[in-house]
C-alpha cells in the first residue's frame, strides 16, 4: 500500500437524502488535516444539502460496518469495475461509498458475514483524493500509522535542511540533501518567446497558426524539415538538490531529484549526520545535466573503438548506430535477415528513404561489396557484420557539461 495514504485524526460528514440508501442518508466524508485545515471544503460544500447538519467525528478505530450494495454500472459483460463503486453502512448512521478495488483490499484482511457485517475495526483515510476505508487488522494499518504520527509531528521546512543530512518522503525514500544551486531544464525559443516545454510551444503556434518547421531542399534535391525554433538550456533559479536510491529486485536505481520547496514532503530525519560518502555523490551531481548545462561546443565526434563496439553488443541482434558516410553522419539500422538463425547475415536500412538514398549515391562506387539497393525495400543485400563494421564503421558522441565534466557517450549524433 502507498505510504503516503493519510489517516486523519477527525473527519467531518455532509449529506444528501437519498430513497436508495437503507438510511435514507448518503454521506459525503472529508477531513481535517495535521495542521488542523479542512481539506476537499469547496466540493464538499457544493455536493451536501444544508438543510442536514453536518457532523464530526474522531477517526478511531470502529466496529460495525456493514456491506451494502453495489451502485453504478459495469462497462461490460467481463466486469469491468471502473465505473463501479460499493455502499458501506457506519453504525454512526448513515452510508457512504467506497471504490471496488478498496472493498477487495478489505476482503483480502477480514470477511464480510451476512447480518453481521464486516469484521473487525476500521478507520478513514485518503489516497491523495480518494476515500478508503481501512481495516486496522490489515498488515499495512500499523505501519501507516506510524508513519502519519511520525508526519503529524515533523515539519521539516527549507531552512531546516543540512548539508549531507538524510530525510524520509512520504513515500518511504530516503534523501540525501545536496545543496542548493543554480538549476538548469530545457526551455525552447520561437517567435521571440520562451517556453518551458515543447508541449506550450507547439500550443502557442498551434493557437496563432504558425509553423514550428520550414522545408527545404538539400543539395541531394531532397526535401529536408528543419525547426523554426531553438532548443537550449535555461537557468530556472536555484533549487534544492537531493539523492536518493532504491533496490528493485537485483537493479538498484541512483538519480537526483531538484525541487523550488521542501514544505511537506518530509515526514522524517532519518539522520542529521553528513552522509559518509557525501563527496563521492557530490562528483556525482558535478555530472548532472541540471547542476550544470550541456554544452554543445564541448562535443566530441569520433569513431568507436573496438570494445565500445563490443559494447554496443550490435553482433547478437543488430540495433541502432551513427556511421558517416563522405563526411555525413547518417542513422542507420542493421538487423539479421533470418531472426531464427543466429548466424545469418546482417540486413541495412536507415530511418528515411532520403538518407538511404543519400548512402546509395555516396557508396555506389563500393556496390559490389555492399550488394544492390532494391527500390521500395528500403534495405541493401545481407552482409556479416564484419563487412559491415568495416563499410560503415560505428561512430559515438562524448558530451560534456559547461563545468568540463564528462556527461555521457552515446551513439547518437548530436548536432
Amino acid at each position: 500500500m502507498n505510504n503516503s495514504i493519510l489517516i486523519p485524526n477527525k473527519i467531518r460528514v455532509g449529506f444528501q437524502i437519498r430513497d436508495d440508501t437503507y438510511t435514507k442518508k448518503l454521506a459525503y466524508i472529508i477531513y481535517y488535516d495535521h495542521k488542523g485545515k479542512l481539506r476537499k471544503e469547496a466540493s464538499w460544500e457544493s455536493w451536501r444539502d444544508e438543510k442536514i447538519d453536518p457532523e464530526e467525528f474522531e477517526n478511531v478505530p470502529t466496529e460495525g460496518f456493514v456491506l451494502n450494495k453495489k451502485v453504478g454500472g459495469y462497462a461490460n459483460d467481463w466486469g469491468d469495475f471502473r465505473q463501479a463503486y460499493v455502499r458501506i453502512y457506519d453504525p454512526r448512521g448513515f452510508e457512504f461509498e467506497i471504490t471496488v478495488p478498496n472493498l477487495l483490499y478489505i476482503l483480502e484482511h477480514t470477511s464480510s458475514i451476512k447480518g453481521k457485517g464486516l469484521e473487525g475495526e476500521f478507520v478513514y483515510a485518503w489516497d491523495k483524493t480518494d476515500l478508503l476505508l481501512l481495516p486496522t487488522c490489515a498488515p499495512d494499518y500499523a505501519k501507516l500509522l506510524e508513519i502519519n504520527q511520525r508526519r503529524a509531528q515533523v515539519e521539516i521546512k527549507n531552512t531546516d535542511l543540512k548539508i549531507g543530512a538524510t530525510y524520509l518522503t512520504k513515500q518511504d525514500a530516503e534523501w540525501t540533501y545536496m545543496g542548493r544551486f543554480d538549476t538548469y531544464d530545457t526551455c525552447y525559443l520561437f517567435d521571440g518567446k520562451k517556453f518551458t516545454s515543447y508541449q506550450k510551444m507547439n500550443l502557442y503556434a498551434t493557437t496563432n497558426n504558425l509553423s514550428l518547421y520550414h522545408q527545404e531542399y538539400d543539395n541531394f534535391n531532397f526535401w529536408v524539415r528543419k525547426p523554426l525554433y531553438k532548443e537550449v538550456a535555461d537557468c530556472i533559479g536555484k533549487q534544492y538538490f537531493f539523492y536518493y536510491r532504491y533496490q528493485n529486485g537485483s537493479y538498484t536505481h541512483e538519480s537526483f531529484e531538484h525541487i523550488r520547496s521542501v514544505n511537506g514532503r518530509f515526514i522524517d530525519i532519518v539522520s542529521e549526520d553528513p552522509a559518509e560518502n557525501y563527496a563521492d555523490l557530490f562528483d556525482k551531481l558535478q555530472h548532472n545535466e541540471h547542476y550544470s548545462p550541456i554544452d554543445k561546443d564541448k562535443s566530441v565526434f569520433r569513431p568507436c573503438t573496438q570494445e565500445e563496439i563490443e559494447q554496443m553488443n550490435l553482433q547478437k541482434d543488430g540495433g541502432r548506430y551513427t556511421t558517416v558516410v563522405n563526411g555525413k553522419p547518417i542513422p542507420i539500422y542493421i538487423s539479421r535477415k533470418d531472426y531464427q538463425n543466429p548466424n545469418s547475415d546482417f540486413s541495412i536500412s536507415t530511418y528515411t528513404m532520403k538518407d538511404q538514398r543519400i548512402l546509395e549515391k555516396i557508396l555506389s562506387y563500393k556496390s559490389k561489396p555492399l550488394g544492390y539497393y532494391h527500390n521500395y525495400a528500403n534495405s541493401f543485400d545481407p552482409l556479416p557484420f564484419d563487412k559491415i563494421i568495416e563499410i560503415l564503421p560505428p561512430y559515438c558522441t562524448e558530451r560534456y557539461l559547461k563545468n568540463g565534466k564528462f556527461y555521457d557517450r552515446s551513439s547518437e549524433y548530436y548536432e
